[in-house]
Formats: C-alpha cells, sequence, structure tokens
C-alpha cells in the first residue's frame, strides 16, 4: 500500500526515467499479436501514415494510483468494441502531440487539460491496420476527474488501479474475435472481465516495463 507520500516519490521517479532512454519495441513486442510480424510494425515509404496521440492519465486514489481505460462501441470498423487510451487523430490546429491527447481527452471524455501535468511519453507505436502513428503522452491529476463520456465515441470509462497490471496473473492468452474471425493466441491484459489487447495492450507493456524497473 502507498502513502502520499510514496505516491509522490513514484511519480517523480515515473518523470525521470520517461526522461532517459526507454524499452521502446522490446517492451511493445511483449504484448505484440503474433498475426502481426515485426516488419509489418514499421511505416513502410509512401505510405498514408496518420499521426495520433494517446493519454495515459494517472492520480492517486486512496492508497493507490488509478488510471483510465475507454472501451470503444461496436461499429464497422478494425478498433470496434475494444479497450483503448483516450486519444485520437492530430489536427492542425494542435501544437503537438501532448496538445492532440489533451485535446481528444476532454472531448471523449472530459478530462481537463489544465488540469493536468505532464510527465513525459513514451514511444511511438504504428498500427498497420489503420495507419495510425500513436504517440502515447504520459500525465497525472491530483484528483480523480469527473468523467464526462462522449455517447458517440464512448461506449464505457473503466477507472483501474495501475498496480494490478504488474500481477502476472492480469496477462492471459486468448482468442481474439475480431469482424467474425478468430485470432489465436493473443497476449491481453484482463481488467473486470474484458480484455486489452492489439496496440494499447503494447503501449501499456513499455509503461509497466518502466516502472517495474525504476530504482
Amino acid at each position: 500500500m502507498k502513502t502520499n507520500r510514496d505516491q509522490k516519490k513514484f511519480l517523480t521517479k515515473l518523470r525521470i526515467a520517461l526522461s532517459g532512454p526507454l524499452p521502446g519495441a522490446i517492451a511493445q513486442n511483449k504484448m505484440a499479436p503474433p498475426h502481426r510480424p515485426v516488419e509489418s510494425r514499421i511505416p513502410k515509404s509512401g505510405e498514408n501514415i496518420r499521426n495520433s496521440a494517446v493519454l495515459i492519465l494517472l492520480w492517486p486514489e486512496g492508497e493507490q494510483i488509478s488510471t483510465v481505460f475507454i472501451l470503444r462501441p461496436e461499429y464497422d470498423g478494425i478498433h470496434s468494441n475494444q479497450i483503448a487510451f483516450p486519444g485520437g487523430k492530430q489536427e492542425f490546429t494542435d501544437v503537438n502531440f501532448v496538445a492532440t491527447a489533451l485535446r481528444e481527452a476532454r472531448e471523449e471524455v472530459g478530462i481537463i487539460p489544465d488540469d493536468v501535468t505532464i510527465l513525459g511519453q513514451l514511444s511511438p507505436l504504428y498500427i498497420p491496420p489503420s495507419h495510425f502513428l500513436v504517440y502515447p503522452v504520459v500525465g497525472y491529476t491530483l484528483i480523480k476527474p469527473n468523467f464526462v463520456p462522449d455517447p458517440v465515441e464512448i461506449k464505457e470509462v473503466i477507472p483501474c488501479d495501475l498496480f494490478t497490471f504488474l500481477r502476472p496473473e492480469s496477462l492471459v492468452i486468448k482468442d481474439i474475435r475480431v469482424n467474425g474471425s478468430t485470432l489465436p493466441n493473443i497476449p491481453c491484459y484482463e481488467i473486470e472481465g474484458k480484455y486489452m489487447w492489439g496496440a494499447t495492450a503494447m503501449i501499456f507493456s513499455e509503461l509497466l516495463e518502466i516502472i517495474r524497473f525504476m530504482d
């Protein structure tokens, strides 16, 4: 269990760790779907790459550190009904990827940008099916946000204890149904009976790797 002093120390250490060398693809690949070869995760010259950003928000809750995921609604698309971080495509009005992540988090779940202190960024991740190059931004707020989900873009807001995912039992291997097909042996993080996989799990894997090896 963490005291308030421990929480502040953790956030300080995380900020320092994010400013140094990152584990990058080594950590991301631990949660990569086996059907997606490594070479496909590198953007090719001439591809119509779309820059985007997501926000990994942390806050103290009791004696723990919490974070939040969203569940996308079901629709005719490749990310239908998937767990993700708040985020989306960069707009020309965004001055940088931090601005993109904060704007999208406000639009999707009502997170107030001025309440968020940025700790740093993780390694970008390319998503071959959608051609998104995702820049993950890590921030924290002093209190739990009052989440106001967009009813069109968000099916569910899922706050979680961050450190739960450091337990080995949070990682499972499952067959995942996507658009009428089954993807076998997909590494997932289990969240309240739901399963986070793919790009979100790969991004989250890097953050967890950093936390595990913080001094």
